[in-house]
């Protein structure tokens, strides 16, 4: 049981290493001596639960993707209640993730810069992203709170492009330090275009 518990403490060592090795470097820079160097752990520790830094990196775009799934399942029991604000919570906390989370920065990082290396974890937009906002979009057209001639399908994919684009700006010039800020001014004008006349109150 000891032996175990440290064997799992090594592991995520080197995948919070590997966040703070990928957070500041390019995919194809990092050697598995920066690794073994920010982790403390020897080669042979590390070969024994990773073949290389590839696997490492993969582990982290999971980890992003977890989060944001996680982030998605936490709003959707709210989604039938206020389905717009739900989408503008969604967008402005997976920003703040972006911001704030050494993981999930070095997972959405390592899928900007270094995609075709990872072409099993590497999605961009996922599908489940569209897929909760289409439900959104639609729960909103039953309950009325948003007008009943926007195409749902349409309008979901546009607005997760709309993230896309603007994380990948934010990346370039701030990294993503103003991106919650940016993501809910456009979404906020956005999503008002789309509603019926309701209020549409920021989030909290």
């Amino acid at each position: 049981m000891a032996q175990q518990k440290r064997a799992r403490a090594t592991r995520e060592s080197i995948i919070r290493a590997g966040a703070v090795v990928f957070g500041r470097q390019h995919f194809d820079s990092v050697r598995i001596a920066d690794l073994l160097r920010e982790s403390g752990v020897t080669q042979g520790g590390f070969y024994f639960h990773f073949t290389g830094k590839k696997q490492v990196a993969e582990e982290l775009i999971r980890r992003q993707e977890q989060a944001f799934v996680e982030l998605r399942d936490r709003l959707a029991v709210r989604a039938p209640d206020d389905p717009v604000h739900t989408i503008l919570l969604f967008m402005t906390q997976a920003a703040m993730l972006l911001r704030d989370d050494h993981v999930a920065r070095a997972g959405m990082r390592l899928v900007l810069q270094a995609a075709e290396h990872f072409p099993d974890v590497a999605y961009m937009p996922h599908p489940d992203w569209i897929e909760l906002i289409e439900g959104v979009l639609n729960a909103a057209i039953g309950n009325g709170t948003v007008r009943p001639d926007i195409d749902a399908p349409t309008t979901a994919r546009t607005l997760i492009y709309l993230f896309i684009g603007t994380q990948v700006s934010s990346y370039i010039t701030d990294d993503w330090q103003v991106l919650p800020e940016t993501i809910e001014t456009i979404l906020s004008a956005t999503l008002r275009n789309l509603a019926t006349p309701t209020r549409l109150d920021p989030p909290r």
